[in-house]
């Protein structure tokens, strides 16, 4: 938890003097964060078990799968208290600015790069 932790907390700084509502904003990229990766996962697990394991049951039906994403984003968003937020915060301004740097690159790369690798595959899964 303490990965999506920093992702939460990166973001939430990253729109914290903007006129957004940084909470929401960092709700949003850590579950669009998880949701790349489970989209990744699942998609290989699908491709190596030739359709036949447990996730195609959603794969049938995606109105399900946004469902559970609704309600992780729900339950996230009511995780992230302003204590919790205020501790994590204490915790992050008590890191290096080198160390802060890390955990903003490490929340980009784990944004984008689930989805460019689930992009890839669909590419090949198709043209093959």
């Amino acid at each position: 938890m303490i990965y999506f932790n920093y992702i939460f907390i990166s973001g939430y700084r990253a729109y914290l003097g903007r006129n957004t509502s940084p909470k929401f904003t960092a709700v949003s990229l850590v579950v669009s964060c998880t949701v790349g990766l489970f989209v990744f996962i699942s998609f290989y697990i699908e491709t190596l078990c030739n359709n036949d394991s447990f996730l195609h049951f959603f794969v049938k039906r995606p109105y399900l799968l946004l469902g559970l994403f609704a309600l992780f984003f729900w339950a996230l968003y009511n995780y992230y208290s302003e204590n919790r937020i205020d501790n994590l915060m204490l915790r992050f301004d008590n890191k290096s600015y080198f160390e802060r740097v890390v955990w903003g690159v490490v929340a980009v790369i784990s944004l984008i790069v689930p989805w460019i690798l689930f992009a890839t595959m669909l590419n090949r899964y198709y043209n093959n």
